[in-house]
């Protein structure tokens, strides 16, 4: 890892030269990352500046002091250690994706796999990671089935959630409209569901998957429920096609949470 001083450094010259864009440091001092939409981002974003500095560096005028160079050196150091450290960190990952019930690695192509996965980070922890090893990893991983079908629409998700969460969850339509096929914005379903002595609507709209109490809904002209703001229990996951138990994770937080 660089000195302090060096990564302090890089990050200045970055800063005054206006290409420390906001989303990265807003990503960067996130309390959470939400799931696999931004994890694959962080990992193209890093691709693409690794791609771009490259080209950078043999343009002429690349640099014009060695404290400059210093400066992208402390920060190549850190990309090389750090490079090493996210291919262990990927191993957990892959790990627990198994551990979910999403990936078999116990038998068939998964066992493969994970010794494919066990011997790179081990390698990763020495630093001794060849791209032939990274790339025999990718196309382990790319050709691994799935143990379990995922949702693809919001309405499969609302019924598996359903599942996860057992007899206490009861799927009922809340809007006018029912939109099975949608995978982008609600289904017009919700799951009512007992937690604290209180009965919630689990649903998802306006590009969030939230919580409403059913004693805090009021209903318009037409007979339609709605909430207002302040009774509404925001779950922080974006993505309508979030991962079953990902949903049910946050649900059982926010219940446990709530007064």
């Amino acid at each position: 890892m660089a000195e302090p001083q060096w990564r302090r450094r890089y990050e200045q010259l970055a800063g005054a030269s206006g290409y420390l864009n906001d989303l990265g440091n807003e990503v960067l001092r996130a309390e959470r990352l939400a799931g696999p939409r931004d994890t694959l981002m962080m990992a193209a974003s890093a691709a693409t500046a690794s791609e771009g500095l490259a080209l950078a560096l043999q343009e002429e005028w690349a640099l014009y002091t060695p404290q400059e160079a210093a400066a992208v050196t402390a920060a190549l150091q850190v990309t090389l250690t750090q490079t090493m450290a996210n291919l262990q960190f990927l191993t957990v990952a892959v790990g627990q994706i198994a551990a979910r019930g999403d990936l078999d690695l116990a038998s068939g192509a998964g066992a493969g796999l994970a010794g494919i996965l066990r011997e790179l980070a081990v390698k990763a922890s020495g630093q001794t990671v060849t791209a032939q090893d990274v790339a025999s990893a990718t196309r382990a991983l790319a050709a691994a089935p799935l143990a379990r079908r995922l949702p693809r629409t919001v309405h499969e998700n609302m019924i598996t959630i359903g599942e996860c969460i057992g007899s206490p969850a009861e799927l009922t339509t809340l809007a006018g409209h029912h939109h099975p096929e949608a995978t982008a914005y609600g289904c017009g379903c919700a799951l009512r569901i007992r937690g604290g002595g209180q009965l919630y609507y689990l649903a998802y709209g306006d590009s969030h998957w939230s919580l409403f109490a059913e004693d805090a809904s009021r209903s318009d002209a037409c007979g339609r429920r709605f909430w207002e703001d302040a009774h509404v229990i925001d779950l922080d996951l974006l993505d309508p096609l979030a991962h079953p138990g990902q949903i049910v994770q946050a649900v059982e937080e926010a219940l446990q949470a709530s007064p």
